[in-house]
């Protein structure tokens, strides 16, 4: 099966994101992206999801979260967060998906077919369970950073990452997200996030409430998760949500912050007992950042508040949009 994607501009973003179209194919943008997808594995990598284009849209509009940075993307299925950090100048890009080669090829075939040659030594595609101890994976970035492009052997040096040999500091700038809270595996994917997520910035030197105020006084953004999802099956949404409440809190202490709600296409047949309801309620696809608190007492999930506070979704609509809005 093939689908495409075609990139917006910023002046067609507005009006693409009152909805997602259920084809996969959008009426608008310059570009259109080729993806092959890979359906004997049903569930996986079969589909489009709309959670995985309101992600894709959200990083081309704004560019500065994925320019220059080291990008992972968990269940990764066709690739297109991925390929769309890739194409907006991401600086290394850590594609995973579940240890099925057969998914792993059509995703490296997507890679190829829609990101230019040079891509080669900055990203890689590779089997990862969540539930694997995730230190691997910053071994496999550290692997990457020690590759140089056959065409300027230095060229990684001059991107201001960290030294190979001081592996206790390389980690992901941007962790990617969509349509992963299905199988309820919360505190593994926390765990994963917690080892992988750099604290802030790449220095060394100071302190994580220093690198982060650096980083905003640089323009760049912080480091953060883009969590996308679509609630398929609402009777298990609170279970879903339990996720944001454990980030919230103890031991984890992340911010958590709304970032979009929109339409999107059912996905699933409706069952017969489902109330109308939970019916709009899977018809919607909700995008969120998560980062690290300054410090404990700033998460918005403190110890003082967790865990008897639930969370709870936003209305459709946008609430903010980090980086900026180039075309």
């Amino acid at each position: 099966d093939r689908c495409r994607h075609e990139r917006a501009t910023p002046a067609e973003w507005a009006e693409w994101a009152k909805g997602i179209g259920a084809s996969g194919t959008s009426t608008c943008g310059e570009r259109v992206l080729s993806l092959s997808l890979c359906s004997h594995r049903k569930f996986f990598a079969a589909r489009l999801w709309p959670a995985a284009r309101l992600m894709a849209r959200y990083l081309e509009y704004n560019r500065s979260i994925s320019s220059g940075r080291r990008v992972l993307e968990v269940g990764a299925g066709a690739g297109l967060p991925s390929i769309i950090a890739a194409l907006v100048g991401a600086d290394r890009v850590l594609i995973t998906d579940v240890p099925d080669e057969r998914m792993l090829q059509n995703t490296r075939k997507n890679v190829a077919q829609n990101v230019p040659p040079d891509f080669a030594w900055r990203g890689a595609v590779h089997g990862d369970d969540w539930a694997w101890p995730p230190m691997q994976l910053r071994t496999m970035l550290d692997a990457m950073l020690r590759e140089s492009s056959p065409a300027s052997p230095n060229s990684p040096k001059t991107t201001g990452l960290a030294s190979t040999k001081d592996h206790a500091h390389i980690g992901f700038d941007l962790i990617l997200l969509s349509d992963v809270m299905y199988e309820l595996d919360h505190e593994a994917l926390l765990k994963l996030i917690s080892v992988c997520l750099v604290t802030a910035g790449r220095s060394t030197t100071s302190t994580a409430r220093e690198r982060k105020t650096l980083d905003e006084r640089c323009g760049m953004p912080p480091p953060q998760v883009l969590l996308s999802f679509q609630p398929h099956d609402p009777v298990q949404l609170p279970r879903q949500l339990r996720f944001f409440e454990l980030a919230r809190g103890s031991p984890y202490y992340f911010d958590v912050s709304p970032l979009w709600a929109t339409r999107a296409p059912k996905m699933f047949p409706r069952v017969d007992d489902m109330s109308e309801a939970d019916d709009e309620q899977s018809q919607r696809v909700y995008l969120f950042s998560i980062t690290r608190a300054a410090n404990h007492e700033a998460a918005n999930g403190s110890k003082a508040a967790y865990p008897s506070t639930p969370f709870e979704l936003p209305p459709l609509g946008v609430w903010c949009a980090r980086g900026d809005k180039e075309g």
